[in-house]
């Protein structure tokens, strides 16, 4: 009995993770169409954003940890002033980018954000690289080249979500946090700047907090729903699925903000559309890359038959 009723068990969490993880990413894709709603800068924006993704953090947090201020060791609190500041800044950049016409270039630095993991791994950690995983990065690398030979335009705002995003679950690495508490504590030490300048956009006669509109609750939201809330479901579903799994859902985020850019009618020259092409083929070769070496990775792990 205890065979069938663990591998119950297993698919039931399975299915809960995936559906949680499902959800989040296809939250932050549609995200963009929540931050068009604003009439905000994006700079009162992060502003609210930081300062309420810590106070409703702050409840599943000090449910395990009743004094967080203990946490901010020295060392530790290096990494999450690290932390918060790169995620603080790929926040202000991606709505920059969202309110401004560039959904398109935004959905670009997603799509190249696992390859650019793949070789800060090789840079700053010192890992091999399989075939495959050269060659998939080798075309991304092609890919972010052509408009820049083709147009002189350099893909700035891609690049920076992509290594801004990428270097920022580096550091994480560092943290002995769960995911929960590490936002809670990069939140924590960006709130008070967020608070500062809110205050002075709203005292500049710039804010948009004090308003008979809908502008407030959404300024709430942004930190509440999607900040806090994406997250949690995200760490929940995470810790239920496969590395792999999580990997392809992965992409279902720059595939709607790829779809919502068309939709929005942004330009897509030639040029784009090739760089698109090679990273989608790069993408491509990394994914079946992964699958075939998780595939071998179980087919080691499982006991042979008896008999």
């Amino acid at each position: 009995m205890t065979g069938p009723d663990w591998n119950t068990d297993a698919d039931a969490q399975a299915r809960t993770g995936f559906i949680l993880a499902f959800s989040a990413y296809v939250i932050w894709g549609l995200s963009p169409l929540y931050w068009l709603l604003f009439d905000a800068s994006a700079w009162e924006i992060v502003a609210h954003r930081s300062a309420y993704a810590a106070l409703a953090l702050a409840p599943f947090v000090l449910r395990k940890t009743p004094n967080p201020l203990r946490l901010f060791t020295p060392a530790r609190t290096r990494w999450v002033l690290l932390a918060a500041l790169l995620i603080g800044s790929n926040w202000l950049v991606f709505i920059w980018a969202v309110t401004n016409g560039h959904v398109l270039e935004s959905s670009l630095g997603y799509f190249i954000g696992p390859l650019v993991n793949v070789a800060l791994g090789v840079a700053l950690l010192r890992e091999r690289l399989r075939r495959a995983q050269i060659a998939a990065v080798a075309l991304a690398a092609v890919g972010v080249a052509i408009p820049v030979v083709t147009s002189t335009h350099v893909p700035l705002i891609a690049l920076y979500l992509a290594f801004s995003f990428s270097l920022y679950a580096l550091v994480r690495k560092r943290l002995d946090v769960d995911g929960a508490t590490g936002l809670f504590l990069e939140s924590l030490l960006l709130a008070p700047f967020g608070i500062a300048a809110a205050v002075w956009i709203q005292a500049s006669g710039n804010g948009h907090f004090l308003e008979w509109s809908a502008q407030p609750f959404l300024l709430v939201s942004a930190g509440v729903v999607f900040t806090a809330g994406v997250l949690l479901l995200f760490i929940e579903g995470a810790r239920r699925l496969k590395f792999s799994t999580l990997g392809l859902l992965q992409f279902i985020t720059p595939t709607l903000q790829f779809a919502i850019g068309l939709m929005l009618g942004e330009a897509f020259p030639p040029e784009r559309a090739a760089a698109f092409v090679l990273i989608w083929a790069g993408l491509g070769l990394y994914t079946a890359d992964l699958l075939r070496h998780e595939r071998a990775a179980y087919l080691r792990r499982r006991p042979s038959p008896v008999g």
